[in-house]
């Protein structure tokens, strides 16, 4: 059976995640590799991107806040996307 590619519009609505947080986890060596299909074209290995998926912490249902996924008692930064949160500025 061939391999089926997925474009980026699909990809985001399976995962969740928006066009720079996939570029920058792909970046990272965090997200499946996209492939080259044309010209002007990419596209993701439906297979991988179910992997990558597969391979996700589930979110607990204890009623946590999106910015404390992954937070325990030992004091250090939850495993989250929250260091992709924007940070205050500083003011002089």
């Amino acid at each position: 059976m061939a391999e089926r590619f997925l474009r980026l519009p699909k990809v985001i609505a399976v995962t969740g995640l928006s066009r720079a947080t996939i570029w920058r986890m792909e970046h990272c060596g965090n997200f499946p590799p996209r492939y080259q299909l044309g010209q002007n074209s990419v596209g993701w290995r439906e297979s991988q991107i179910n992997t990558w998926l597969d391979s996700r912490p589930q979110r607990r249902e204890s009623g946590l806040k999106n910015d404390e996924v992954g937070a325990d008692d030992s004091g250090e930064e939850p495993t989250s996307l929250a260091r992709y949160a924007k940070k205050p500025m500083l003011t002089r």
